[in-house]
């Protein structure tokens, strides 16, 4: 299977040509739909293409039309993609494509076109017309990072300026609802700014006056009058007229109680209960009369509230002003405000020229543009406006995204309306099964549009006897834990660890070709956790909670002991992180010896006389921490923010612990993001360090969207975990889809709902409801703007989940937990079900077609052990050494590491702790795993053993060796490291025989390696070896000086020969010890079992190698 591709799917060379067009015409291929498009000269053109119909293609059609025809310049033509990557590839597409039509001078003039996203067009027009709106012509763009950085300082200062000018209600208000206010006024100000709002503000239509206390108050006398004449009265009503006549004593009495207090005694006056027909009308209108005058009440305090938030966002909008002003910069909402200014104002004067007059403009991704966008593209006064998009996958409401933009000009179009239906991406097999189920009520229904396919003649390149479409129903019942909680993500997570694997080694396919898709990155882990512990290489593409990764907690606690060494818990952080690899014992005794001796902090405690009370590797480290430490206090305060943070994790060698540790790159990569972090910030607020640590500290309990570093090429052999928001645009040959067992998501309804046009509801706590919709307590349309946003937000689920499954090119695996005979409708998995008309569901292990569909549903029943009943291939397990248990775990008070008492400890555990090999066990193996190993039993081993992928032959995996010197070089989920030494003792200790040991060693017969000459033989495996690492505690350091290890020649001749271990042997290769006491040395065990092969630190600590 091929690799993944970057872009929608490519008209394939069996696209029907049509006769008669220009040779650049006739080089694009394209389909009759396409071509019909093309050539339709209205002015405005709206394209629904479906997924995989080749959009890309068309709109690079339309720019050569635009170039190659009208003789355009490329000034006049002008795209707009939703991307900075999809404009980048775009601008790529149509390079080639006038490089082969032999315009060279064309593709080169590309480098000045407008192509990009909607901000990239407002930055050119501003840029051009910067006066006419008031915007400085030589103004910077604030990226979306920087704007976050800058909005959390201006609401912070805006914050104090509103208590400075708060009045004495305004301030109880602030009081009372403390600063989450401040971070929901600035989620209002964003959401209102998208809409058009320039300078934001809540406003409330006043409500009518009434007496609502008087209609009250009658409403209570006809029930209780009504009571009287009933002659036997049932329990349930004496209790409601009791509770009527307890409301109108309790607003007879003539007392002024505050508003809160008047809401919270009547929420419990309402009716309850079966009531007798004939008095039903009397307890409906006095019901309705408490509700309306509870509204009455409750309107003072949310006009107080409303009074109070416009305070804010008006303190918000001067700070931020002032910030961007100062430095002449503008966020990207403010070049869609000016822009929209920009086009107003010279629509509204005819004597002046549109601003794109004579243009074409090409918009992509249509659907995920909201009004002010499109209020500014067809105000630019072009010639001509193509929008090209797919009201299906609208999935990007959360960044205002409006799919009733797209309707509505579906609506109004009487011509230039051209369907694309025709998909090229996947098999016919899935494209019968999409249409099947998204035609069903409970997604699209009529609305839904069948999708052609164009691959009918094709037959598919995988194994004929796996079914196109798999539903995994995971029995959520078998999910729940011990204590009754429900733990139905690990359990789906089994199930994708499961069907990868199934997929890798009975299926053969590439770890590239697989994506395991999910519908929210807070997903991520448990499956990421699940295919990780069954050897498979992932990669987790973004993620979230950037600011909360180790290593970014790990450097905010070695900056802020820069700015202050006092600060009892950074100290912490950082002596028990790798920066430094404190033991327990010795952060117990630092902590013991502080209160002994009362010193004001564990900084003095531990410049003081408590440090002789630590282990001498403790005291090393400490010692050596000081050091360091004290080296960057000169560079505290000066220019150069990025590079002290640099200079930091080099002195510290913690870029080369994250870089020997699992998922190194990603971890490196976070440290390189807080390197540009760091950069953006000194450029805002200048080299301010303890600025930018409270900043790094506050973002981390936000939490908020940001995402890792990306870290991992396109065509890197691993299997990708995504959000289905990331995989928009991409094509993947197998998808397996997860998270399907959870309910769509439900908008949070906060104090200030927004709706269309910028229309706000308040809510005020304190209702009798627990529902939002159903709040009494209420100022505006909130109640109708919410019901409105939760429909929207089931709708665009809808489209999440065909945007998901038309990702897939050949086969489709959806994952879902659901409990047999309940809550179908409430899960995603179970409309899915319910929609194809699955009804009874097969056990574990068991799979049933679905009617009419290349489709099987399968049952998955999870297990405690994580394999699931349906059986998972065999793996080793090999637990750590006595050596490196004891040494990591010893309890406080056991004394320092040469104690005799703590050595006798150490004997005796290592005695119980010294395990045999696991018994040899058989499993399947797949005929091309097979075929495999009759090609090329060394490459066999190495990717599929070894898990090294995507290598080059041997020899080109030593000559890369040579480039690297005394460094390591990262394979795949190990470390290959090229040791200088001859000796092996490590830290005093023999691990193995001495110099005559090393001389046997160059007497095994090495291979001959095709390709390899004679000298880098010597090179490889005599004076430096390849040593076998494994990452420990710490990971893996590498010292430049003698005597770090050598690798046994016999195991290296055995991977290069193709030949399998014995099972019970074991090659001993050690692990030095990390200067700063953060890893024992360690003897590491390779065994051999079946297809895998494990490495883990040593069991048997006598096995010979």
């Amino acid at each position: 299977m091929s690799p993944v591709v970057s872009t929608g799917a490519d008209m394939p060379s069996e696209a029907r040509r049509c006769p008669g067009v220009s040779s650049w015409l006739e080089r694009l291929k394209l389909s009759p739909e396409q071509l019909a498009a093309l050539q339709d000269p209205s002015p405005r053109i709206l394209v629904a293409a479906g997924a995989g119909s080749g959009k890309t293609l068309l709109l690079t059609a339309f720019y050569l039309q635009a170039l190659l025809e009208e003789r355009l310049p490329v000034e006049k033509v002008v795209a707009v993609t939703f991307t900075r990557k999809a404009g980048a590839e775009l601008v790529s597409r149509i390079r080639d494509k006038l490089r082969e039509c032999g315009e060279a001078d064309l593709a080169r003039s590309l480098d000045s076109a407008t192509i990009g996203t909607i901000h990239s067009l407002c930055h050119r027009l501003l840029r051009d017309n910067a006066l006419a709106v008031g915007v400085d012509p030589a103004f910077g763009v604030l990226e979306a990072e920087a704007a976050n950085l800058a909005k959390e300082q201006a609401s912070r200062l805006a914050w104090k300026d509103a208590v400075e000018a708060a009045s004495d209600e305004q301030l109880k208000v602030l009081a009372t609802e403390g600063e989450s206010l401040r971070t929901r006024m600035v989620a209002l100000y964003d959401r209102l700014r998208g809409l058009g709002h320039m300078q934001p503000q809540v406003v409330v239509e006043p409500g009518p006056p009434a007496d609502t206390r008087a209609s009250l108050l009658a409403c209570a006398e006809d029930v209780l009058a009504a009571g009287k004449e009933c002659g036997k009265v049932s329990e349930t009503l004496r209790r409601n007229l009791e509770v009527v006549a307890a409301c109108r004593e309790y607003f007879l009495q003539s007392h002024a109680s505050r508003e809160e207090e008047v809401l919270r005694a009547t929420k419990d006056f309402f009716p309850s209960g079966n009531l007798p027909p004939h008095l039903k009308p009397a307890f409906t209108a006095f019901q309705e009369a408490l509700t309306a005058h509870r509204a009455t009440v409750a309107r003072a305090p949310l006009e107080r509230l409303v009074s109070t938030a416009n305070l804010l966002l008006c303190c918000f909008d001067r700070r931020y002003r002032e910030f961007k002003q100062a430095r002449g910069l503008l966020d990207f909402a403010d070049l869609e405000l000016y822009a929209h200014q920009l086009v107003r104002m010279i629509e509204e004067q005819p004597e002046r020229s549109a601003v794109l007059e004579g243009a074409w403009v090409l918009v992509d991704e249509f659907q995920d543009t909201n009004e002010l966008q499109c209020a500014i593209l067809e105000r630019l006064g072009a010639a001509r406006l193509i929008m090209v998009g797919d009201e299906r996958q609208s999935i990007y409401r959360f960044r205002g995204a409006e799919v009733e933009v797209f309707r509505r000009r579906l609506k109004e179009m009487e011509r230039g309306l051209h369907p694309l239906d025709v998909n090229y991406r996947s098999r016919p097999q899935l494209l019968a099964f999409i249409d099947r189920l998204f035609a069903h009520p409970l997604f699209f229904g009529q609305e839904m549009r069948a999708l052609v396919p164009a691959r009918s003649g094709e037959h598919y390149s995988g194994k004929d006897h796996f079914a196109a479409v798999e539903i995994v129903v995971v029995d959520r019942e078998a999910a729940q834990g011990e204590d009754g909680t429900s733990s139905f993500r690990e359990a789906e997570a089994q199930a994708v660890g499961q069907v990868v694997e199934r997929l890798l080694h009975e299926e053969g396919i590439s770890r590239k070709d697989i994506v395991v898709l999910v519908p929210a990155m807070l997903e991520c882990e448990a499956y990421e956790g699940a295919l990780v512990s069954r050897g498979v290489d992932v990669y987790v593409v973004g993620g979230k909670g950037y600011f909360s990764q180790e290593e970014i907690s790990d450097m905010a606690a070695l900056l802020q002991l820069l700015v202050n060494p006092n600060d009892d818990i950074a100290l912490c952080a950082a002596l028990r992180s790798p920066l430094v690899g404190l033991s327990d014992d010795g952060l117990y005794l630092l902590g013991r010896s502080s209160q002994a001796a009362a010193c004001p902090s564990l900084w003095c405690a531990l410049k003081g006389p408590s440090l002789e009370a630590l282990p001498s590797e403790d005291r090393k480290a400490c010692v050596l921490f000081f050091k360091r430490l004290d080296s960057l206090r000169p560079r505290v305060g000066r220019p150069g923010l990025a590079r002290l943070v640099d200079e930091a994790a080099t002195l510290f060698e913690y870029d080369l612990v994250l870089l020997e540790s699992r998922d190194g790159r990603r971890r490196f990569a976070n440290l390189r993001k807080l390197m540009r972090i760091a950069e953006e910030f000194e450029a805002l607020n200048g080299p301010d360090l303890a600025g930018f640590v409270s900043l790094l500290k506050e973002m981390e309990e936000l939490g908020g969207d940001e995402g890792n570093a990306p870290s991992v090429a396109e065509d890197e052999d691993v299997v990708r975990i995504m959000t289905v928001h990331q995989a928009k645009g991409l094509e993947f040959p197998v998808v397996v889809l997860a998270g399907l067992g959870g309910e769509a998501p439900v908008p949070k309804a906060s104090d200030f709902v927004v709706g269309d046009e910028g229309r706000v509801g308040v809510f005020l706590k304190g209702s009798r409801h627990e529902r939002r919709e159903d709040h009494d307590l209420c100022l505006g349309p909130a109640v109708a703007i919410l019901e409105a946003e939760r429909l929207k937000a089931k709708q665009e689920d809808a489209r999440l989940l065909y945007v998901a499954m038309t990702r897939a090119r050949d086969r489709l695996i959806l994952v879902g937990a659901l409990a047999p005979g309940r809550d179908k409708r409430g899960r995603r998995i179970g409309q899915i079900l319910e929609a194809l008309d699955v009804g009874t569901l097969p056990s574990s292990g068991q799979r049933s077609p679905v009617d009419g569909l290349d489709a099987v549903v399968t049952g998955f029943e999870p297990t405690a052990d994580g394999s699931g009943r349906s059986g998972s291939p065999e793996s080793v397990s090999v637990g750590w050494s006595a050596e490196r248990a004891v040494s990591g775990t010893r309890r406080p008070g056991l004394g320092p590491a040469g104690d005799e008492t703590a050595a006798a400890h150490d004997q005796a555990a290592a005695g119980l702790l010294s395990f045999g090999p696991a018994a040899r066990t058989l499993r399947q193996v797949s005929f091309s795993a097979l075929a495999a190993y009759e090609r090329c039993p060394r490459r066999f081993y190495l990717e599929r053993i070894l898990r090294v992928g995507g290598l080059l032959p041997v020899q080109d995996l030593v000559g890369q060796l040579e480039g690297v010197g005394e460094r390591r070089l990262a394979a795949g989920g190990q470390h290959l490291q090229l040791f200088p030494g001859q000796g092996d003792a490590v830290g005093g200790r023999q691990q193995h025989p001495g110099p005559s040991a090393v001389e046997n060693d160059h007497a095994h017969p090495v291979p001959a390696l095709v390709g390899l000459d004679q000298k880098r033989q010597g090179q490889l495996f005599g004076c430096g070896h390849a040593a076998l690492g494994a990452h420990g505690a710490g990971g893996v350091h590498h010292q430049q000086q003698q005597g770090l290890g050598l690798a046994h020649p016999a195991f290296i001749a055995q991977v290069v020969n193709g030949k399998p271990l014995p099972g019970p042997d074991q090659v001993r290769v050690p692990l030095q010890r990390r200067p700063q006491g953060g890893v024992e040395s360690q003897v590491v065990s390779l065994a051999g079992r079946g297809e895998r092969l494990d490495v883990a630190p040593s069991l048997a600590i006598g096995a010979a190698a």
